[in-house]
């Protein structure tokens, strides 16, 4: 496997070098929008999506107060943005390998992650990253969220709301770390790393803040379904970047003959 993984960072390395190569893929495809919603890419340009458009790596995601996005990660996986939400794709690669990557930067508010075979077979190399803490996964349905002073001004109801890094956790486990240290997370708990150095912790019961949209129930139905699409649709992908890495190598191993037989 790590051979594989060798391999294939060295012919793409050779590819990114050739003319016509395109090293950076999408993050997913948007499969529900509604209220306001913008999308940012690194080169600057900014569009309102629509259902079928792709999210490209770099793009920056921003919901306003009654937006909501769902997207089709590239790994078989799932994120669904609440209301007043900025997050931005940092890194990204999905080829079905040990090389694949998701670092997702969340600059504010709530989002739904159904992790993909990232999070399942990657889980060292999936985060989320907040200006406070780093979230990471064992495979897992959770719900990072970041939260301002205003943030939590906003949520008055709820007495010992601080502002911080939450993770909700629905299926499998997570993990907060901060300066302050590291909390685990099991499914039906949430945790939270406070904006100074305090320890990150277990919190007694999951926040109220944490409720779902009405599209809930259809985020439901993509985890199962994406569940049992998963490992197939990796394998496809691992087929594919073998085919893509032989035929590379083929053409290195032509140009050598030219320049022997010279």
């Amino acid at each position: 496997m790590r051979d594989f993984a060798r391999v294939a960072a060295a012919a793409l390395g050779f590819a990114a070098l050739s003319p016509g190569y395109v090293g950076a893929a999408d993050f997913g495809t948007v499969e529900l929008v509604t209220g306001l919603v913008t999308v940012q890419t690194q080169e600057g340009r900014s569009f309102a999506p629509r259902v079928g458009a792709p999210i490209p790596v770099g793009a920056e995601i921003v919901t306003g107060r009654d937006g909501e996005i769902h997207v089709g990660t590239a790994d078989s996986g799932f994120i669904a943005l609440r209301p007043n939400t900025r997050l931005r794709v940092a890194e990204y690669r999905a080829e079905g390998d040990e090389l694949d990557t998701q670092i997702l930067s969340l600059v504010r508010g709530t989002f739904r992650s159904v992790t993909g075979w990232i999070g399942r077979h990657n889980a060292d190399r999936y985060r989320v990253t907040t200006p406070t803490a780093t979230i990471g996964v064992r495979g897992t349905d959770h719900e990072p969220s970041y939260l301002l002073e205003e943030d939590v001004s906003a949520i008055a109801a709820e007495a010992g709301l601080e502002p911080g890094t939450y993770d909700k956790v629905n299926e499998g486990a997570s993990w907060i770390e901060s300066e302050g240290g590291r909390v685990d997370v099991p499914v039906n708990f949430a945790g939270f790393a406070h904006a100074s150095r305090a320890r990150p912790f277990r919190l007694k019961k999951v926040p109220g803040f944490f409720k779902g949209s009405r599209h809930e129930k259809r985020i439901g139905e993509r985890r199962e379904l994406l569940k049992k699409v998963i490992e197939q649709r990796r394998a496809e992908k691992r087929a594919a970047l073998k085919a893509k890495l032989e035929r590379v190598k083929q053409r290195r191993d032509q140009r050598k003959d030219k320049r022997r037989d010279r």
